[in-house]
Parts: structure tokens; C-alpha cells; sequence
């Protein structure tokens, strides 16, 4: 039977210098932006020149409270079960009353994960015919606030 190896039985191989040497990344900065959002159009802003602008840390803070608050828990599978608020269970709470005291628990409560957010405050309820409009104060960490409103269609 023939040898099917080469004489200097088992091969080597060689491996090229520049293969050997560890490449090391350009160190790199992350800067956390964040971009302008409309909350009424449910879209970025765009200026007029066709960019978006950014935005600072404490309004990115309150545009998430505002789409917590205004979110159906449970209803978008993009997000977890636990974000948002139960929005359909408060309507049905019964009296104005309890409704109002319904809403305001549950939005307190989908905002108290962010630790930008420090709570809500000054809740105020107008009832019309197809629509709930409760206007809130949202409370930063660093002591800023702004007042926000959200419009809950009623059928």
C-alpha cells in the first residue's frame, strides 16, 4: 500500500505573523442621544432642514412617562407585559371618582420603573362625551417638572 502522507509525518502548518497579532479596537466614546419626538403626531420632529433635532435628558424623561402612561399594558407585543398601563380595566372602575383614583394608581405605577421619573403629580380629570382628558405634572429625580397632558377616548 502507497504512504498517503508526506515524508515529515503529521503536517505542519504555519501561521502568518500578521494573523498572530491581536488587533486592538480605536477606543470609542458612546454618547446617548436622544431625538425630538412628537407626541401628537406620534413622530419624530424634523426641522426644516430635514434633520431631526436632539433633545436633552429630562424631555426624553417625560416623553417616555407620557408613552407609559398612554400605552395599553399588554396590548403591543413589542413590549413586555409589565410596561404601560391597564388603562381599560381603570375605565371600567365604575363612578368618575373611582375611575379618576383607578387611573391615577395605575399611571403612578407604570412610571415608578424609570429612576429618571420621581412620580406624578397634580392629576386633573375633564370628563366630555367620547373623551377623557387628564392633565398631570411629571416629577424628575433632579427636581424639574413639566406638565403633560393625555386625551383617553371613551369608546
Amino acid at each position: 500500500m502507497p504512504n498517503l502522507y508526506a515524508p515529515t509525518y503529521p503536517p505542519t502548518w504555519t501561521v502568518p505573523d500578521p494573523v498572530l497579532q491581536r488587533m486592538t479596537p480605536a477606543p470609542t466614546t458612546i454618547r446617548a442621544v436622544t431625538y425630538s419626538f412628537n407626541p401628537i403626531f406620534r413622530d419624530f420632529q424634523v426641522d426644516g432642514t430635514g434633520d431631526v433635532p436632539l433633545t436633552d435628558a429630562g424631555a426624553a424623561a417625560v416623553q417616555w412617562a407620557a408613552k407609559a402612561v398612554s400605552t395599553q399594558r399588554g396590548a403591543h407585543l413589542i413590549y413586555g407585559r409589565t410596561f404601560g398601563a391597564d388603562i381599560r380595566t381603570c375605565l371600567l372602575a365604575g363612578s368618575h371618582q373611582a375611575t379618576e383614583n383607578a387611573l391615577t394608581v395605575e399611571m403612578r405605577r407604570a412610571v415608578k420603573r424609570d429612576n429618571r421619573i420621581s412620580d406624578l403629580t397634580d392629576f386633573q380629570f375633564a370628563w366630555q362625551q367620547t373623551m377623557l382628558e387628564v392633565a398631570y405634572r411629571v416629577v424628575l429625580t433632579d427636581g424639574r417638572s413639566k406638565q403633560t397632558q393625555l386625551d383617553i377616548p371613551l369608546q
